[in-house]
């Protein structure tokens, strides 16, 4: 997703509902990297979760 778009869902096991916000994307001395929000809500309560991620010469995104 382009910054600041979010992508939401919802598991259908749990019912627990996920937000992630892409907030920058830049590069690091990694290669590229996204500042994300999550927003997670469980049982009516809401958490809320900042992270960077950057993508690792395999292809998959690293938490940092």
């Amino acid at each position: 997703s382009p910054d600041q778009r979010a992508s939401s869902w919802r598991n259908p096991n749990t019912g627990r509902s996920y937000t992630v916000t892409p907030k920058r994307t830049y590069v690091g001395p990694e290669g590229p990297c996204r500042d994300f929000e999550t927003t997670t809500e469980i049982d009516d309560r809401k958490e809320t979760v900042s992270g960077t991620a950057c993508r690792q010469a395999d292809g998959t995104w690293k938490t940092s």
